[in-house]
């Protein structure tokens, strides 16, 4: 029994390190207290069984040994074992129904069972763990709620899998009961794989729900910046227009008093106040375009040529949120190219715009490093990394497959060009 007590926790300390990411706790007295529990539960299974499960115990060891809330050390516990009892009383339960003999199943055996599934599963761990940092970051993101779920729903599936091993242990032995156990076993295990299948889909859900949401805050941030930055630019040149005919005074008595190093000094002055206005503001003829360019161009570097040509109609078939998507991604994509060209190459970025006849294309080219023919494939084909929530191309793609278009690369003279079109239908 305390064999079984042992491999069965080093089993769940190995998942919950090595395959969930958990980390251990810093408080030694919690630490010291666990390990209290950990003897106490050997020194007792020497002479006697547990009345109630190890899962209970084992809850409260886990808890006090790592740095994780009790919802989640109470579900991925309760999933652990669940797992574990799945997949041993299915084997015993099945050679029992098809043996119809229920002493084909001999104490040892279930043991080696035990021993085989906590083996297989110490393994996974540990070959897992150079995910474990991702796990981590995937299952803290879900709420409280969830795992409150996910803890009835596995108690559920081990009601299930007792009361069928209560229908295999009945003296009498009629075949009903052999049904009734195979109907509960199949039941449990389509209540897991459902319960997963949604799981996972909710998941993509909410994040995809979670990437929108970030956009369009991002695009009622970036127009709220370039209204404020426009209204205070406003400012500055009335205010220098106010002053500009005594500036105009001041430059003559200067001449007039021949004091050419004064002069020099105060025209210096005055181009540096009006550079500080940044007068050049971009109007493409659209807000949530006008806004993530002009936020872009002010945050390039000196050294960085920025160009763009043409400007949307009046009434625009695109959607606010995909003009979003496809600009914020394809400039920042352009940007983080000079981190991977030689310095002494000229940097620039062209953004040209044109629409016509319930068309538009979106075409920005950038300087770049050269990509074979076989790189430029696999970035029209790249998907979203779904744990990292790698997005970029990927959504562009969506973007232009949403309006019945296409996303194209390619690399021309030490220029990488991505051209979107889209159609209006």
């Amino acid at each position: 029994m305390m064999i079984s007590f042992v491999l069965e926790l080093t089993t769940l300390l190995c998942i919950f390190y090595f395959l969930l990411g958990a980390d251990f706790r810093k408080s030694p007295l919690k630490i010291f207290f666990a390990c209290f529990i950990i003897c106490s539960c050997c020194i007792f299974l020497c002479f006697q069984e547990f009345p109630f499960p190890h899962t209970f115990l084992f809850m409260l060891i886990l808890f006090c040994l790592f740095d994780e809330k009790i919802l989640f050390t109470m579900a991925l516990t309760t999933v652990a074992t669940l797992v574990e009892m799945t997949a041993v009383y299915t084997c015993v339960n099945a050679i029992q129904i098809l043996t119809q003999t229920k002493n084909s199943v001999t104490y040892s055996f279930l043991l080696q069972l035990d021993s085989c599934m906590y083996m297989i599963e110490i393994f996974l761990s540990l070959s897992m763990h150079k995910k474990r940092k991702i796990h981590a970051k995937f299952l803290h993101e879900i709420d409280s709620k969830s795992y409150g779920f996910l803890f009835i729903i596995c108690l559920f599936s081990i009601c299930f899998i007792s009361l069928a091993e209560t229908f295999l242990s009945v003296e009498i032995e009629e075949p009903k009961y052999y049904f009734a156990a195979l109907l509960l076993l199949v039941a449990n295990i389509v209540m897991l794989f459902v319960t997963s299948v949604i799981t996972i889909v909710l998941r993509r859900y909410n994040i995809k729900l979670q990437h929108i949401n970030y956009l369009k805050q991002r695009c009622l941030d970036l127009e709220q910046a370039n209204y404020f930055e426009s209204k205070s630019r406003d400012e500055k040149l009335r205010a220098f227009r106010h002053d500009f005919n005594s500036h105009i005074l001041a430059l003559r008595n200067l001449v007039d008093l021949k004091e050419w190093d004064k002069l020099n000094q105060y025209i210096h002055q005055l181009s540096i106040d009006k550079n500080s206005f940044n007068l050049y503001n971009i109007s493409t003829g659209n807000v949530t375009a006008d806004a993530i360019i002009n936020h872009f161009q002010h945050s390039l570097e000196d050294d960085i040529v920025f160009k763009i040509d043409g400007q949307f109609r009046k009434e625009c078939f695109v959607e606010e949120m995909d003009i979003c998507i496809i600009f914020s991604n394809l400039l920042n994509n352009a940007h983080e190219a000079f981190e991977y060209i030689d310095k002494n190459r000229a940097k620039e970025i062209y953004l040209s715009i044109a629409e016509d006849s319930g068309k538009m294309v979106f075409m920005v080219e950038n300087t770049s490093k050269p990509y074979s023919l076989k790189e430029l494939e696999h970035l029209q084909t790249v998907k979203a990394d779904k744990l990292n929530h790698g997005f970029g191309l990927f959504n562009v793609q969506q973007v232009s497959e949403k309006y019945h278009g296409e996303l194209l690369v390619k690399f021309s003279e030490g220029f990488f060009i991505t051209t979107v079109v889209l159609y209006n239908r």
